[in-house]
């Protein structure tokens, strides 16, 4: 659509909506776009006098709605107009909108695409280097679901259903110029995996998290609970397959967590994930026919499509290690350098 506007340059989607899949073959639905976005329980910090320390709780989202709605970076969200950000969030008494990361600035080289970063949290905070807290995260799927947040059971923010809609913006001072426009997403519903670390570097943290003088530090995790209604329980569900597709691409994925989550816990999968995944091989088949009696040209442009989908994302593969790998060196550099001034 030409009144679509993506942020550039974004990678091509891994899997999209545009290839054709062998569910037996690739692990995958045919025709099913597929994403992992950034669901983030905690994101927090504490200062190295462990006062005004903050906690923010957070979701990815792509495609980014168009630059009119995105508040300046340090600037608060606008009731209205320009910089309003997105509908539905709301927040708690001591949570509030975290200003100072709205995603990557729009046209950023972003390696891994330029999602709008939604989060929320609390700041001025004293006591999360000497107790333990609780963060909690409701994550409900469907056209009724949301994301919500909790830190020590106090509600912080969320977003409805509702804050993922269509976003359009029209220029009313140049009639006839297209409108700029994101389409409606959704709540995302792919299986996810859990990760728990500590990332500390000149971009989280600043200089100073290198400069040595607040080490040895230790992140202290007492528990982590993951709770799913009995009737859905699982990280492959028939509409979202993913354990045939991450196994034979494991180089991607890294090596599993023992024990497995369906060796503890049976996977168990409604009616309607099944009906769900029947409705999407139909739709295919239909897809397939259209196809092949409106020419045969359309094929031989999806295998082309998809060819280039492949070379430019293994190309995006490359860069991105290609950055890691610096970075690395940087660290590493910055911490021998750290170590040495501790020595003098």
């Amino acid at each position: 659509a030409p009144d679509l506007k993506l942020p550039p340059p974004a990678p091509p989607q891994r899997i999209s909506a545009c290839q054709d899949h062998d569910l037996r073959e690739d692990g995958l639905l045919p025709f099913q776009g597929r994403g992992a976005t950034e669901l983030d329980v905690l994101e927090g910090a504490v200062t190295n006098a462990g006062s005004g320390s903050y906690a923010v709780g957070s979701v990815q989202l792509s495609p980014g709605v168009p630059a009119y709605f995105r508040p300046p970076l340090f600037g608060f969200p606008t009731a209205e107009g320009p910089g309003a950000w997105y509908r539905k969030l709301t927040f708690g008494k001591r949570g509030k909108p975290n200003n100072g990361w709205y995603g990557p600035p729009y046209g950023s080289q972003c390696l891994t695409g330029c999602p709008d970063a939604l989060s929320g949290g609390i700041t001025e905070i004293d006591d999360f280097h000497s107790r333990y807290w609780t963060y909690r995260m409701e994550w409900r799927t469907g056209s009724d679901g949301g994301v919500a947040w909790y830190y020590d059971d106090e509600f912080v923010w969320s977003m409805e259903a509702a804050s993922f809609g269509e976003y359009k913006i029209c220029n009313s001072s140049a009639p006839g110029a297209p409108c700029l426009r994101t389409p409606k997403r959704q709540v995302p519903a792919e299986p996810m995996s859990l990760v728990m670390n500590t990332a500390i570097g000149t971009w989280n943290g600043g200089p100073t998290a290198l400069d040595g003088k607040h080490w040895p530090a230790s992140l202290w995790v007492d528990y982590v609970r993951v709770w799913q209604k009995e009737e859905h329980t699982g990280c492959d569900p028939p509409d979202y397959p993913t354990a045939a597709y991450i196994e034979k691409h494991a180089d991607l994925y890294g090596e599993p967590a023992k024990p497995l989550g369906s060796e503890t816990c049976p996977p168990v999968y409604p009616a309607s994930a099944h009906e769900h995944a029947k409705a999407i091989l139909h739709a295919a088949d239909g897809i397939r026919s259209e196809f092949h009696l409106k020419d045969s040209r359309v094929a031989a442009d999806m295998q082309a499509a998809e060819a280039n989908a492949q070379k430019a994302q293994a190309e995006y593969r490359a860069a991105w290690k290609e950055e890691v790998k610096a970075a690395e060196a940087a660290a590493a550099e910055a911490e021998a350098a750290a170590r040495e001034a501790v020595r003098a």
